[in-house]
């Protein structure tokens, strides 16, 4: 259900991937969601964008240090149950349809 997840997200975090067919050319992201777009590549940074979205913070920098710091700067911040508890209920449903 990730068309899901990131249609409800508050926060949509780009590691190291673009705004392609794989996302809709950024179709699925919500409007009202916050964009961060890491990659090493600065072309790649907004590629897609200004049509469906528009990154709020664009970093040009390594993925992966992007994300050890993130986690790093995060410790002890707990998300909503709530909407995590939505999404696997959703995923759940998704799952019995298909088998």
């Amino acid at each position: 259900c990730r068309k899901d997840a990131l249609k409800e997200a508050d926060v949509v975090i780009l590691v190291g991937i673009v705004c392609d067919f794989r996302l809709g050319y950024g179709k699925v992201l919500s409007r009202k969601s916050k964009i961060i777009s890491v990659n090493r590549n600065s072309k790649s940074l907004t590629i897609n964008s200004d049509i469906y979205w528009s990154p709020t913070l664009a970093c040009e920098g390594d993925p992966a240090s992007f994300i050890v710091d993130l986690e790093e700067s995060l410790k002890g911040f707990k998300g909503s149950e709530e909407w995590i508890n939505t999404l696997r209920e959703k995923d759940n449903v998704k799952e019995d349809a298909n088998q």
